[in-house]
């Protein structure tokens, strides 16, 4: 009986600390260089996902000096949220990559990560950046 009650007061602790599994939270946040980011993360039946990532104001050299980059009208996703963590990639014309990387932290409060990109991307060519990005819940 002591280790059936231990069990239920274990499993009310990880569903207390488990984000709402129906519904759409909305995330906004900045990259490092000023930028926006803005995205949603939907829950449907137990399974968190990202959707319709954006971003303004990316920062890339490329080999035409420093350009900004923006994904207005292309957002990045869907992409699953697996131990608070989620990635994807996108294609850019002619021959370029943004790669998303991002952290759900603070009780699903919070979140940070990377936007990376590379390659030949609108008419500028060898263009590569890192840029650090933040997130909070609205």
């Amino acid at each position: 009986m002591r280790r059936a009650l231990i069990g239920a007061v274990a499993a009310g602790a990880l569903l207390a600390a488990t984000p709402a599994t129906a519904g759409k939270q909305h995330w906004i946040g900045n990259i490092d260089t000023g930028g926006p980011v803005k995205f949603a993360i939907n829950a449907k039946h137990g399974h968190l996902v990202v959707k319709n990532f954006l971003f303004g104001g990316a920062k890339a050299q490329c080999s035409d000096g420093a350009q900004f980059f923006t994904n207005e009208g292309l957002p990045i996703g869907p992409m699953a949220v697996s131990n608070n963590s989620f990635s994807g990639n996108q294609p850019v014309d002619p021959d370029g990559l943004i790669k998303v990387h991002g952290t759900v932290t603070n009780h699903h409060q919070k979140a940070h990560g990377t936007i990376k990109l590379s390659g030949d991307i609108s008419g500028h060519n060898s263009c590569f950046g890192k840029n650090p990005w933040h997130a909070a819940r609205k």
